[in-house]
This record gives structure tokens, sequence and C-alpha cells, in this order.
């Protein structure tokens, strides 16, 4: 039985005009890929969950000049414990539950700074990467996460209709 409550957060896959994804490798997994992601707060999920799925972009890239696509209906989650990794959140929760918000960035490529958030750089180097690829560039406890996303977001690199039941179009 697990004691530990997961630790809502929000994932953001950003779009370039090439229909592109940002994706970022970590400061402390060299190697290891993800889109910006972050832990809200229920007041956060309550009142605006989108501003704080923004500000997280914001914090983690420098990327401000969006236009919102969808965010997906469900949450999606994984286990810190059960994938065999330990990260500094595993003490309190089980793993990290989330909602995805994919957004087109309308701006140019030298607008993205990493070093926004000087006090907790998340990554170290970016790059925009087809969306069917991300799954494989991720640490493995991820995976399912990002296998997720790529199903929710499949329609917006691909321009054509698809199942939308798993996103609300924005």
């Amino acid at each position: 039985m697990h004691e530990r409550p997961y630790r809502l957060g929000m994932g953001i896959a950003v779009f370039n005009k090439d229909n592109k994804v940002f994706i970022g490798e970590r400061m402390d997994i060299p190697g290891a890929w993800q889109l910006p992601q972050g832990g809200v707060t229920l007041q956060e999920i309550e009142t605006n969950l989108i501003d704080a799925a923004l500000r997280e972009l914001d914090e983690e890239t420098g990327i401000k000049n969006v236009e919102l696509i969808a965010i997906t209906k469900d949450w999606a989650h994984y286990d810190f414990i059960d994938q065999g990794y330990v990260p500094g959140h595993s003490h309190k929760y089980r793993g990290q539950r989330q909602k995805w918000l994919a957004v087109r960035y309308l701006g140019k490529d030298d607008e993205i700074d990493l070093t926004t958030h000087e006090e907790e750089i998340e990554f170290q180097n970016w790059r925009w990467d087809d969306l069917s690829n991300i799954d494989q560039l991720i640490v493995d406890f991820k995976r399912p996460i990002y296998k997720f996303v790529q199903s929710c977001f499949a329609f917006i690199p691909e321009e054509k209709s698809a199942d939308l039941s798993k996103v609300i179009k924005l």
C-alpha cells in the first residue's frame, strides 16, 4: 500500500512552426531529455492550471510567446520508487500525477533562455525534435507518461483529424 501522495504537476509540449517539439537535456542526468514540466498547487488546479503551466514554461525555458492548442482531459502518472529512481521528491511523494498542455511557440529560437530561473536551471541544452521520438530520449521511468503525451497530441504534427477524445482543444 502506498501512503505517500502523488506530486501534482503540469507538463508542456511546445510545438514550433515546423511541428517539432521542444525537448531539453536535464541538468541532473546528462543524456536524458524531457519536455518542460513542474509542480502545481491545489489552489492553482482550482483557479487556473493553464497559467501555472505557462509559468513553469517561462521559468524553465524563457518561452512566453505561445498560443494554446490543447490540454489533456485526464491526469497521467508515474511512480518514483516502482521505477527504481529516487529523486529529491521521493521521500515526500509516491510519484507524479500530471496534466499536459500543448502550445504553439510563436517566437524565435534565440528568445529561448534556459537560465531564466537561475536558482534552479532545469536544462543544460535544448533542441526541436519529432514528437514521435521523445519517448526514446527520456529516462526510463517516464516512458509511459511520454507515450500518453504522444497519443494525446499526435494530431498536431500530423495535421490531420484524429481521435480527440483525450484532449480539450483550446
